[in-house]
């Protein structure tokens, strides 16, 4: 019985040491946004100093204002509770590691660092947070019989072919040595900011069509009742079938 009373008033001790430290030294500071998940003081670490800081706010020496809870609420469970001490304690000890919540305030997967941010078994591109992400985007064209505007090769024509000419377009990726065909939709001689807007109608309009066509290879689709190349004639009446 005296050596529970010991061990207790040993924790309450260390307790109380930790939480004077982070109610003297530290602040809870969340700004949201990219703000990481963890560092609760928005010094770009996550250390001993935000544990104590999520401590000494669970127990309610610190408070957070009117302050967003992301940056600290690391189970996303909607409150700073013991649960988001031991997590955050626990990734200090065992960096790297992962957050319910994710990476940052406003990004699940961080999809270029290697680690499964989020805890859900999936790591950068292979996780479904990095859809439409700069790092996880390749422009992919054969040519032949590839369609035009579809720009990853993946059989459809939808958001994530948008985003990759737009990148494309901006510069953040590059083509290579790659055919131009599937992303020139409008076939004046290089991928700009026409051909953005082109595949971002055709995915609201769909059916529609492309000035270049079909697919690199063909102008008309001769049997699929659509006017692909945008010459106001469809499949045999166009001269191309």
């Amino acid at each position: 019985m005296k050596r529970k009373v010991i061990l207790l008033m040993l924790v309450l001790a260390i307790t109380a040491t930790i939480v004077g430290i982070a109610t003297a030294e530290s602040e809870y500071i969340c700004l949201g946004d990219d703000q990481r998940v963890g560092d609760c003081n928005n010094d770009g670490a996550i250390d001993e100093i935000d544990r104590d800081i999520l401590l000494a706010v669970w127990q309610g020496t610190i408070g957070i204002g009117g302050q967003d809870i992301c940056c600290g609420d690391v189970d996303e469970d909607g409150n700073i509770g013991m649960f988001d001490v031991l997590a955050v304690s626990n990734f200090i000890s065992y960096q790297p590691g992962c957050f319910i919540r994710g990476y940052s305030c406003s990004q699940k997967e961080h999809c270029s660092d290697g680690i499964d941010n989020d805890c859900d078994g999936l790591i950068d591109c292979d996780d479904s947070d990095c859809a439409g992400d700069p790092a996880c985007m390749e422009y992919i064209c054969l040519g032949d019989d590839q369609r035009v505007g579809d720009c990853n090769n993946d059989g459809a024509i939808d958001e994530i072919d948008r985003d990759i000419l737009l990148a494309v377009w901006q510069g953040t990726i590059g083509i290579g040595g790659q055919d131009i065909c599937c992303g020139d939709v409008d076939e004046d001689g290089n991928i700009g900011m026409f051909d953005v807007l082109a595949v971002s109608n055709f995915i609201s309009y769909q059916p529609g069509c492309f000035i270049r066509g079909y697919s690199c290879s063909q102008k008309e689709h001769c049997f699929d009742g659509i006017d692909n190349d945008c010459d106001g004639l469809i499949d045999g009446q166009d001269p191309d079938c």
